[in-house]
């Protein structure tokens, strides 16, 4: 952001000051709406009626004041502090120009980069021709090299400066002022004026016209663009949960303003009912109380729950909205019937039958017994006898018509089962439960709790034990207030505990910025979302963001995060003695199948299998005790075998 800020700002303040002075006023039938010249691949649009008080409180907040030392920021507080200056010392001029409306759109410019299209209203002030002299003095003050060139019927100025070595590009148009560093971006804002489609979209007016004028300023989130702007951050790597819901998504336009320190958004949102089924459903099917935190562990890194009014009402939405399209409607019923005749089971009556309308997805930091990828599936029963007595039907089918044998675990009144369940949760419930592949659960309270890890399901048995559930962490207790009790869908990511995480999700370049700007990001300590389905197509949209810049004391930490050492040593004690023959798989950041190796006395001891992303076999092996014993055999992704290894404890033989 440079000192791009200050600049444009300061020569917009001169030439509405020169405007004022002049008393050149806008003929009515000559005014333009100043969306319409916000070009239509806006990532996103900040909007503020008052910009010199909205800036002012921003300024001045502890939130800014920390996060300006985060280097990214750092020539954007450079110029802050500049305009600033400029701000307390024209106090006059200021009185003089009143409030006007400022928007700021952000647009991705080329392949790893963006800029800023700044659209201010003069609202009555037009015609600058007969300024040109005085505004060219205006420039001199700032020792630019001026040229002027036309597009179209409208003259842009090009304000070199000799000293940075770059352009501000600026334009009149009717009542407004257009500025970027980028020219192609305010070309693109008047041809956009010619045309208008973002600001004659049904769905943006929709969204727009529920916004309140009150507050710090107005927020836009344009989703056709938001997921490419988000990979100019992760180094163009993908995730697909991210382009699922951007794919389903019009347009979010919030409320923004501080609540004390902490940044609260609030507002609506629209979806496009004929994409992603899942989400469609979700908002055709109301709301449920969230629950999942009274079961769910203080070491939650990620939490999102959905809720609806009840899972048959859910199912038929779904239903209905599979059947807009043939293929998908197809894959889903052979899904179904795939999974009843291989375990000979009625997935209406043996698997939803039960379920209440609350489904909670949540990653936990990493875990004590050395797990990186701890995440579990809470399931809300009507009925837990009922659940217990289904999944126990479930659990003998499994047993009678699969070859995969599991032995139940008994821990401290607990019992850890296995479920032959591939697809199930993403064939219901969306891509973001694909990784539960074939998941072992327990029951917690009224829920049924799934994992791929049994240590996982230990972890979370033993902190509900211990009462260090995340309901009763007290900074969550107090930040979860601030939202409505029912929700369609809630999000809640800690940074503290979600920053390990964080690698799998950013290129090296990013987590080693990350890494060393590490304070920075766990001062947004706590944010929720918050979507709740109301009528139509929108839906009421909360986002929050709790600032920290002291971290918690250790004290404190030791109290809410980790149990005795005791516990521990029984936590693992249990896991070495009791778990035979189990199966440790790891997987691809998208969800398929890394590797499996069965597991003996906390070892790898056994078959060993391993698998290229596209789910073609790899490598096959047998480890003894932790070593690799006997032929190991390596093939390449279209099967052909390419070399054989012999070993013997570990050792390759030649």
């Amino acid at each position: 952001m440079r000192k791009k800020i200050l600049i444009i700002l300061s020569v917009c303040l001169g030439v509405i000051f020169l405007l004022v002075l002049g008393r050149v006023f806008l003929l009515p039938d000559n005014y333009l709406r100043q969306v319409y010249l916000v070009p239509r691949d806006a990532v996103f649009i900040l909007e503020t009626d008052e910009p010199v008080k909205s800036w002012n409180e921003f300024n001045t907040s502890e939130l800014w004041q920390f996060m300006r030392g985060y280097p990214p920021f750092s020539e954007l507080s450079e110029s802050a502090a500049s305009l600033d200056s400029v701000l307390q010392g024209n106090r006059r001029l200021l009185s003089l120009v009143g409030s006007r409306n400022l928007m700021i759109s952000a647009h991705i410019t080329r392949p790893g980069d963006y800029d800023f299209l700044f659209l201010i209203d003069l609202g009555t002030i037009s015609k600058v021709g007969s300024m040109k002299n005085q505004l060219d003095q205006l420039y001199k003050i700032f020792d630019y090299q001026v040229t002027t060139r036309r597009y179209g019927e409208v003259e842009i100025k090009e304000l070199f400066d000799p000293d940075t070595r770059q352009t501000l590009y600026l334009a009149f148009v009717r009542n407004h002022v257009i500025c970027s560093y980028t020219g192609l971006l305010v070309e693109a804002a008047i041809r956009e004026m010619r045309e208008p489609q973002l600001g004659r979209d049904l769905n943006f007016i929709d969204v727009s016209r529920e916004i309140p004028r009150r507050g710090l300023a107005r927020l836009y989130l344009n989703y056709r663009y938001v997921d490419d702007f988000l990979r100019l951050y992760t180094g163009g790597s993908r995730n697909q949960s991210v382009e699922n819901i951007c794919r389903s998504l019009y347009y979010t336009g919030l409320s923004l303003r501080f609540d004390r320190e902490d940044l609260a958004l609030k507002g609506v949102s629209n979806y496009i009912d004929s994409l992603d089924a899942y989400l469609v459903a979700l908002m055709r099917s109301g709301s449920h109380r969230m629950d999942a935190p009274d079961i769910l562990s203080q070491r939650t890194a990620f939490y999102l729950g959905l809720g609806f009014d009840d899972i048959g009402g859910f199912y038929e939405n779904l239903e209905r909205t599979l059947r807009q399209d043939g293929q998908t409607w197809q894959t889903f019923q052979e899904g179904i019937s795939t999974l009843e005749k291989r375990l000979k089971i009625d997935v209406r009556n043996d698997l939803l039958s039960w379920m209440d309308g609350e489904i909670a997805f949540a990653q936990n930091e990493p875990g004590r017994l050395g797990r990186q990828q701890e995440f579990v599936v809470a399931v809300k029963a009507i009925d837990i006898r009922k659940a217990r007595e289904r999944l126990d039907f479930v659990k003998e089918q499994v047993r009678k018509n699969t070859p995969l044998k599991f032995e139940t675990l008994h821990y401290q009144g607990y019992d850890l089962n296995y479920l032959e369940l591939s697809g199930f949760f993403r064939l219901f419930f969306g891509k973001m439960f694909e990784r539960l592949e074939k998941p072992y659960y327990t029951l917690i309270g009224d829920y049924v709790v799934f994992s791929n890890s049994t240590e996982t399901l230990l972890n979370l048995v033993e902190d509900h034990r211990q009462k260090l559930t995340l309901s009763r962490s007290g900074d969550f207790h107090g930040f979860q207030k601030n939202f409505n009790k029912r929700s369609t869908i809630f999000a809640y990511f800690n940074s503290e505990k979600a920053f390990p995480l964080l690698q799998n999700l950013s290129s090296a370049q990013t987590w080693q910025s990350l890494q060393q700007n590490r304070k920075y990001v766990e001062a947004l300590r706590r944010m929720g979302l918050q979507l709740l389905a109301g009528d139509g197509s929108l839906f009421e949209t909360q986002l929050r963001i709790d600032f920290e810049a002291t971290p918690p004391q250790a004290e404190e930490e030791e109290t809410a995060y980790h149990v005795s050492t005791d516990t521990l040593d029984d936590l693992q004690r249990f896991y070495v003695e009791k778990l035979h023959k189990n199966v440790y798989r790891q997987f691809y950041e998208d969800g398929t199948i890394q590797s499996k190796v069965e597991t003996a006395q906390g070892l790898r001891d056994g078959r060993y299998k391993e698998y290229y992303p596209s789910g073609k076999l790899k490598i096959t092996g047998r480890f003894k005790d932790n070593l690799r014993t006997g032929r190991w055999r390596y093939y390449d992704e279209n099967g052909k075998l390419l070399r054989k290894e012999r070993y013997s404890d570990g050792v390759q033989m030649e």
